[in-house]
């Protein structure tokens, strides 16, 4: 009896320990999906996160567990390494240019577009992106270029942006160089950023938001050197107009694009046809309908239209023209101020009918603009070089100020 006993005693004592070990063994994930653990180190299964706690983004807290009364736990290193996916911090991440949501990523497909944040870390920064052909972006921390122009390869692949990366809060920009099309669509996105540290407060908009619409001197083609027919958003007057001023940017450029008559690539495909889509070359369904609105929109078109056109189409290309400025005013609404700024390669015929147009729609009362610029072709193909682009962003910086434009 008393053996009995004894071992009715140890069976009730390991019992519970054989229930607690049981179940898929796999435990409870309390991480955030935008971060990572660091390397080596294992979560203890079964363990749940007190009720009512929430857990900091980007922590990397081993849950299950817990504080010996009287102890206080250790300040957590947030200089670890961590994965953050740009699509679930947006609330950190702000983006730059007309971007969508596909899948896990946030696309920049436009010239000009990408991302930007703060970030307190030190280091290395890498980041995971896909294009569908090779391009190239630039890579700013705290105004400066780290990377002025870094070819970013076909496919998905990782990418160091950065090395020797001192510790404190920095201020992280990272925008393609190249025009969404090329002769074929240049889709490209980015999925993740790595580094040791985590995101700080979101950066702030810009006091006014620029919107440009145009075709190879808006999206910088041959700026680089009479030799290079590559495109460089940072090279060209509208990015330069709004690194002046400090104004947050869009840009919608197609190399070749018309505003009745386009380059012979494009066939009948106009640029009334691509602006009123966020990516009219990712998805043909998605309409722009941007959160915050342009304040002004800059219209750089007509180039490839002078030398197509005659006399007999002049009624149909002012038609496309009420068109395009109706898709702008839907858009951004009734009170943005739009500037067609044109001849930046030499002036035409559609130049005098555009202005006609702005003059019959009220003109500078009604908040219409037209200015010309000063023509250079020193560039590759004889458009703008850099040079040309600088003298442009300085006129028309001038004009809007002249015409109090933008207030």
């Amino acid at each position: 009896m008393k053996r009995i006993f004894c071992l009715i005693l140890a069976l009730l004592t390991i019992l519970p320990v054989l229930v607690a070990c049981g179940g898929n063994g796999e435990g409870t994930d309390t991480t955030l999906p935008a971060t990572t653990e660091t390397p080596g180190t294992t979560e203890t299964p079964g363990t749940t996160e007190a009720p009512g706690t929430t857990e900091a983004p980007g922590t990397t807290e081993a849950p299950g567990t817990t504080e010996a009364p009287g102890t206080t736990t250790p300040p957590e290193n947030k200089y670890e390494l961590r994965t953050f996916k740009i699509k679930e911090n947006l609330d950190s991440i702000k983006v730059i240019g007309r971007t969508s949501l596909a899948k896990s990523v946030v696309t920049m497909d436009w010239s000009g577009s990408g991302i930007e944040f703060n970030a307190d870390f030190e280091g290395f920064l890498e980041a995971k992106m896909y294009t569908t052909v090779d391009c190239n972006i630039a890579v700013y921390i705290d105004g400066v270029a780290v990377q002025e122009c870094m070819k970013i390869r076909e496919g998905t692949n990782t990418y160091t942006l950065a090395t020797g990366i001192e510790k404190g809060v920095h201020n992280v920009r990272i925008i393609k160089l190249h025009a969404a099309e090329v002769g074929r669509p240049l889709l490209t996105s980015i999925n993740t950023v790595t580094f040791k540290g985590v995101l700080a407060e979101k950066p702030a908009d810009k006091k006014y938001l620029v919107e440009f619409i145009g075709d190879s001197i808006t999206c910088g083609y041959g700026a680089m050197s009479k030799d290079d027919g590559t495109t460089y958003a940072h090279l060209t007057y509208a990015y330069l107009f709004c690194q002046k001023n400090d104004y947050d940017y869009s840009f919608v450029a197609v190399s070749g694009i018309g505003t009745i008559k386009s380059g012979e690539r494009h066939g009948s495909l106009l640029m009334g046809d691509i602006y009123p889509y966020v990516s009219y070359y990712r998805d043909q369904t998605e309409k722009y309908e941007p959160e915050r609105q342009a304040d002004m929109v800059v219209i750089a078109l007509n180039t490839n239209d002078n030398g197509r056109v005659t006399d007999a189409d002049k009624e149909a290309y002012k038609n496309k023209v009420r068109s395009l400025l109706a898709d702008v005013k839907r858009i951004h609404g009734e009170d943005v101020k739009i500037v067609w700024y044109y001849g930046m390669m030499g002036t035409g015929k559609c130049d005098s009918w555009m202005k006609e147009v702005l003059d019959e729609l009220g003109g500078r009362n009604a908040g219409y603009y037209s200015f010309q610029a000063m023509p250079d072709t020193s560039g590759a193909s004889s458009h703008p070089s850099a040079a040309g682009h600088i003298q442009n962003a300085e006129r028309l910086d001038k004009y809007i100020d002249t015409y109090k434009v933008l207030g």
